[in-house]
């Protein structure tokens, strides 16, 4: 082993790792800002939030899936038309039907059976 073999050693190591950091550091420093998530509209946020309520309300009840899905459907195309902006907000904020809607609701969901 030479005089100066070690020392080297480390020093070309150290060199290559402090190169390695500052070259990862400056690429997550890049591009590492988060994407906000996309908007929906209010509309469309509160028919999928009535969907995702009355699929997992469903599926407590039944086990077949595809009734479930078919009935869901049925029942928040007839109620959509009927809510208005600020119950459309409410079931965005609760994810579920809210005691303004709640006997047309249920009304929608007897008619889908």
């Amino acid at each position: 082993m030479s005089r100066f073999g070690s020392g080297m050693f480390l020093l070309r190591f150290w060199l290559f790792g402090t190169a390695v950091t500052v070259s990862l550091g400056l690429l997550a420093g890049a591009g590492a800002t988060a994407q906000p998530a996309p908007q929906l509209p209010l509309g469309e946020e509160a028919r999928l939030a009535l969907i995702d309520y009355c699929v997992i309300e469903g599926s407590r009840m039944a086990s077949q899936y595809a009734n479930i899905t078919s009935g869901c459907r049925c029942t928040v195309a007839k109620i959509m038309p009927q809510m208005n902006e600020d119950e459309m907000r409410r079931v965005v904020q609760w994810r579920k039907p809210v005691a303004a809607i709640k006997s047309r609701w249920d009304a929608a969901v007897e008619e889908c059976r």
